[in-house]
């Protein structure tokens, strides 16, 4: 019985890493980039409704997953190696796109440094950040915040609601299309 607890605790924390990278890269993609970077006003950026970008989410994994097989944990290195592997990701990204649906969503071919568009410096640099924000210093918080409140009430009604307006989301999508215009 102890076995199932502790494992319902580690899926509902991953479901919840998910989850906040999903919303953080809503979060940078709506308000930094259009608002503060183009200029151009809030957008919703993401293909879903709510708040979340899956893309950050899923990236997320594969970023921790990376990091925790090569044991990278010094700032410096995260930043560099993170940059780099958010670019590679990037422009392989763009080509299955272009291959798939015609085209990417994203041009950076105004941007110092970029390659055909797909990639550039600047994005690169920010990704850079973002990711060594993430492993040292908001990843750190989050497992701490789940530590302390694992059997929290509220918590879990939290958790509960947000994955489920998550999925009905997912499940609109289907019928009404994506919600991204710019």
């Amino acid at each position: 019985m102890k076995d199932w607890i502790r494992n319902r605790y580690v899926i509902r924390d991953y479901i919840e890493y998910f989850l906040i990278y999903c919303f953080g890269g809503w979060l940078y993609e709506s308000i930094w980039c259009d608002v503060i970077y183009h200029r151009r006003g809030f957008l919703n950026r993401g293909t879903l409704f709510g708040p979340w970008l899956p893309i950050y989410g899923i990236g997320f994994f594969i970023i921790l997953g990376i990091f925790r097989l090569l044991k990278i944990k010094k700032p410096w290195t995260v930043f560099i190696v993170g940059g780099l592997i958010a670019t590679i990701a990037e422009l392989i990204a763009s080509y299955i796109m272009d291959k798939t649906v015609g085209g990417f969503t994203w041009n950076y071919s105004t941007y110092f440094m970029n390659y055909k568009g797909r990639v550039a410096l600047v994005p690169s640099l920010m990704f850079g950040l973002l990711i060594c924000l993430a492993i040292c210093v908001i990843h750190p918080a989050i497992v701490k915040f789940q530590n302390k409140y694992k059997d929290n009430r509220i918590h879990n009604i939290i958790f509960i609601a947000v994955f489920a307006l998550f999925i009905v989301d997912l499940i609109c999508r289907i019928w009404l299309g994506p919600n991204f215009k710019g």
